[in-house]
């Protein structure tokens, strides 16, 4: 009998340790999935599907917010055709409720667990879970379980809202779905975050290259060593050059006098970075001079090290 126990403990912590391992394997490819895609949409239902797949809940809701709570959009894993149809109509919870739902009363770890029999869940309303109390062992199916999608200072992006946990039990803080579950939310948090500050980054670049290249003034950067990196259209024009024929070499190829091109840079870092209208004579392509007022000021990163002008 004792070996029969022995032999049966063994072989359940061998199928723990190949579930735990192919949860943490769907974790790494949901990242590299949601990474992969700027479309938050898709990145909400994978991040969905992966809880589903990982066997932690046999579903799950992910919403992302806007200002004041404000509902952007929702990925979803696990609900039938009719189910997906009434969350898509549904009302979301408001400021207010969301409010109440995250009080210490209800909150288990970082998440925050709901009872059936808790007056406020009659409140939140949802889509009824289509299993019955006997599949489970502590949870219920009406029974609520969030998980905040928190950013690194804590501000809240999102709302990940899970039912039918596959091990039947309701969450307790030294729960092993739990903390995975909330360990996709934190990597989950992270991704849809710095997908939106690179969606953003972008947007601003765009932005800034339509003003550059609209500009009927002469724009022209350099990094830290002085070479062109950006030459737009009015400087083509006045100067004659392609950007290809000059970008990477130094600007002191644009200069009548590369002493001069010295003394703007002195008088910058005396001025603090800024010079305005300051009158130089530089070269076109075919070796004609051609007076500027010239203006510059030069780019620091976050350090305060120079990085361009």
């Amino acid at each position: 009998m004792e070996d029969n126990d022995k032999n049966f403990t063994l072989a359940r912590c061998e199928e723990l340790l190949r579930l735990r391992t192919r949860q943490l394997f769907i974790l790494m490819t949901t990242s590299e999935r949601v990474s992969s895609t700027d479309n938050i949409h898709r990145q909400l239902d994978a991040i969905a599907k992966a809880i589903v797949d990982a066997k932690l809940f046999r579903r799950a809701l992910i919403s992302i917010f806007g200002k004041r709570w404000r509902r952007i959009d929702i990925g979803y894993a696990g609900f039938a055709k009719e189910e997906r149809k009434k969350l898509l109509k549904s009302k979301p919870l408001s400021a207010e409720m969301w409010h109440r739902v995250l009080s210490d009363r209800y909150q288990v770890s970082e998440s925050y667990y709901i009872p059936h029999d808790d007056p406020l869940n009659e409140e939140i309303g949802g889509i009824p879970s289509p299993s019955s109390e006997e599949e489970f062992s502590g949870w219920h199916p009406n029974d609520f379980l969030f998980v905040p999608l928190k950013t690194h200072n804590d501000r809240i992006i999102g709302m990940i809202s899970v039912d039918d946990p596959f091990d039947g039990k309701k969450p307790t803080p030294r729960s092993e779905t739990l903390r995975l579950l909330e360990l996709f939310a934190n990597r989950a948090a992270s991704l849809l975050e710095r997908s939106r500050l690179l969606k953003k980054l972008r947007q601003q670049e765009g932005y800034l290259k339509k003003i550059i290249s609209s500009s009927a003034d002469i724009v022209i950067t350099t990094d830290e060593r002085g070479r062109i990196r950006i030459f737009n259209p009015a400087a083509q024009e006045t100067l004659g050059y392609k950007p290809s024929e000059v970008r990477g070499r130094s600007v002191l190829k644009l200069y009548k006098d590369p002493k001069k091109a010295r003394e703007v840079m002195h008088i910058l870092r005396k001025n603090k970075g800024v010079l305005r209208n300051k009158e130089v004579d530089v070269l076109s392509k075919n070796g004609e001079v051609i007076p500027l007022s010239l203006s510059a000021s030069i780019l620091y990163d976050e350090r305060g090290k120079e990085i361009g002008t």
